[in-house]
């Protein structure tokens, strides 16, 4: 039971009774209106009833020191690992890196050049293609043929003399 204290009103009135419960804690919090009344800070201070009381700043203090007493952990991999080694290995991947950059920039100026070969090529087959059919014009059946009779020849079968045998 809490009482909290009024100017002028009755005890009796005021008087707040917890629910009976089983336990202890039931029978122990019922106090007659007889006895002096408490400050409702000391309810606050001693916490709730189901719950008991709540530690002060210093408990608070003394458990966060204890557990900060129990030591880090020794077999973390960033406290076995010299400074030499990280920095070597700083190194090792700023090497990587660069080299990777490079060779990136290497790959598009091959790139770059391939492409250039390609269209080269296209324009070699272009001219030769273009040449070949005008050589095709020159050396073929209807020049030849317009050719020799501009020469006087004549069109026939003759092959030759005739060879008899006896």
């Amino acid at each position: 039971m809490v009482t909290i204290p009024d100017h002028g009103a009755s005890t009796r009135a005021r008087t707040k009774k917890k629910r009976t419960g089983s336990g202890r804690r039931s029978m122990a919090n019922v106090k007659p209106a007889a006895q002096p009344k408490k400050e409702v800070n000391s309810f606050i201070r001693r916490g709730a009833s189901d719950h008991g009381a709540l530690p002060t700043w210093k408990e608070l203090e003394h458990r966060q020191n204890r557990r900060l007493q129990k030591g880090p952990r020794s077999n973390l991999f960033l406290e076995t690992v010299s400074t030499a080694k990280v920095a070597l290995l700083i190194i090792i991947l700023a090497a990587g890196f660069t080299a990777y950059v490079g060779h990136v920039h290497a790959t598009q100026e091959l790139l770059a050049t391939v492409q250039d070969m390609r269209e080269e090529n296209m324009r070699l087959h272009l001219k030769h293609n273009r040449i070949k059919g005008q050589y095709d014009k020159l050396t073929g059946p209807e020049t030849i043929h317009r050719r020799a009779q501009e020469l006087g020849l004549r069109e026939g079968f003759a092959f030759g003399n005739e060879v008899i045998i006896d």
